[in-house]
């Protein structure tokens, strides 16, 4: 009985998410052309034939402010106040980014800032806040680094949340939390109609900001060490395409004695553009990639595979991604 409840609140929290974002969105077309929050292309990174407005990231944030008030006024669900907080700040720092281009360093303290506020208003959290703090700001920053092509963050920010869904379930994890995540993957499934190619509005800084805030902070709250002894590995394997972009970006920047937070076309999906791939093909790629790497997850979730097969099928993975992207 319980798990039909949790089925149908999870179906229409899916639908709200969809729905709010569905609707949303050409209004926030409408406000960043009128305002001028929008990307202009210029013919290195920024190859789009026109001008895309961004805000596509307060369309989906608009879900969590509806889920808020619906889990709460309709169902009594607690929610993690720090959580919500600590991605609304991200998200206005990433439309400060989106306005103002504001720098590096100053993107980084606001990260920071918001991710310490987080752990530090969750006491078991405290004394893990250095290496939770180094995870946030991965993860935050990795989907903000792949949100170079029409959909991909979209795409693979919502194969991310439906893998914390199904770990969240699986742990009997906070219930407030599932349905948050899958609030958003409808949101991200109704923002992909706008998001796609052509893009129509991007997520800009700031749905990418909060979009990485959110799949960090949630896999930090999901207690892996209850499980077995390497269940820890998992958001790793979760998040394997974006930190992979992050590692080898900053790999081959300083490479070519570059700034590692300097901008160059040696995303992995540029270099698949340049293999000939189309937009569509690199997104079911992603999309395929991240399921196998779901299964993968729950391989090691249900102790179907040892510590050294894990490693094992790390390193063929890696080899099969470089294989593949170069």
């Amino acid at each position: 009985m319980i798990y039909n409840i949790t089925l149908l609140l999870g179906l229409l929290f899916f639908l709200i998410g969809f729905v709010v974002t569905f609707l949303a969105v050409p209004a926030f077309i409408y406000i960043a052309k009128r305002y001028k929050i929008v990307d202009h292309p210029d013919g290195k990174l920024k190859k789009h034939l026109q001008v895309t407005p961004y805000l596509g990231g307060l369309s989906i944030f608009l879900s969590i402010m509806i889920y808020t008030m619906v889990s709460i006024g309709f169902f009594g669900l607690k929610l993690n106040i720090s959580f919500v907080f600590s991605l609304f700040i991200l998200l206005l720092l990433g439309l400060l980014d989106d306005k103002f281009r504001i720098s590096p360093l100053i993107k980084l303290i606001g990260q920071s800032a918001a991710s310490l506020f987080f752990l530090t208003l969750n006491p078991n959290l405290f004394f893990n806040n250095i290496i939770l703090l180094i995870w946030s700001l991965a993860i935050i920053n990795s989907i903000n680094l792949i949100d170079i092509m029409d959909g991909l963050a979209t795409v693979v920010s919502f194969w991310a949340l439906v893998s914390v869904a199904v770990f969240i379930i699986l742990t009997s994890g906070n219930i407030s939390l599932l349905f948050m995540n899958i609030t958003i993957a409808g949101a991200l499934s109704a923002f992909f109609y706008y998001n796609r190619p052509t893009a129509k509005i991007y997520l800009g800084d700031a749905g990418s900001l909060f979009l990485g805030g959110l799949l960090a902070y949630s896999l930090i709250l999901i207690d892996w060490n209850k499980y077995n002894n390497y269940s820890f590995f998992i958001p790793v394997i979760v998040m394997a395409i974006p930190i992979l972009e992050v590692f080898f970006l900053i790999i081959i920047r300083l490479y070519n004695k570059k700034p590692v937070y300097y901008g160059t076309p040696d995303h992995f999906a540029i270099y698949l553009k340049n293999k000939k791939y189309s937009v569509y093909k690199i997104l079911f790629l992603c999309s395929f990639v991240s399921f196998l790497l779901l299964v993968a997850g729950l391989s090691v979730f249900l102790n179907y595979v040892s510590f050294i097969e894990m490693i094992f099928l790390a390193i063929l993975f890696i080899t099969m991604w470089l294989n593949i992207v170069f």
